[in-house]
Parts: C-alpha cells; structure tokens; sequence
C-alpha cells in the first residue's frame, strides 16, 4: 500500500501529534484531563521483548491522560490469566515463524 493511502488509516499516520488530540478529546469529554486522570495496570509477559513495548505504550497513554503501572506476568501464568480474561489492559506479540520453503521444520 503506498504510503499516502496508508497515512490516511486510523492508526498509521506517521505524525502522531497530528492524531494525538482526537483521543485526548474523547477522554476529556468523559471527564478525564490533566486534573483526573485514569490509573489502570497494563498486563505484559515477563519477558524483555513483551516488557519494552508495554513500556512504550505506557509512555504514550500519559498523553490521554491514563496512567498505567506495568503487570509483569511470568509466561507459565500468562496463558491462564489471559484465558480467564483477567486483566485490565494487556499488551501481547504476535510471531510467527518464516515461511521459507528452504527451511524443514
């Protein structure tokens, strides 16, 4: 998709300030701002590869007004807790091996 068509997607324009009030609008319809914000916990995997991004989305909620503490969860119990749906907020990857016919798994 080339990048213009791209850039007019929710969600996939490069410049985040320009899309940044929209959601900071919604909130502060809602009654959150910078005198009451919201504090929830946002779950992860134990895992550096998990924890950094949930450490980046956490750094990008503070711009809508939500303030989130990271739930580090080690992997044997992450599975389970995510079945049970008991979590708040969770950030979780998604990966997949390469598709190359070269390869014999």
């Amino acid at each position: 998709m080339p990048p213009e068509m791209l850039a007019k997607l929710p969600g996939y324009d490069p410049y985040i300030a320009k899309t940044a009030p929209k959601p900071a609008r919604l909130w502060k319809r809602l009654g959150y701002g910078p005198g009451k914000r919201l504090a929830l916990a946002l779950s992860s995997r134990n895992i550096p590869v998990y924890r950094q991004p949930a450490v980046i989305l956490i750094d990008q909620l503070k711009e809508i007004y939500i303030d989130a503490v990271l739930e580090p969860v080690e992997t044997a119990n992450w599975f389970p807790k995510i079945y049970r749906k008991d979590y708040t907020i969770a950030i979780n990857g998604t990966e997949s091996g390469v598709d190359d016919p070269d390869q014999q798994f």
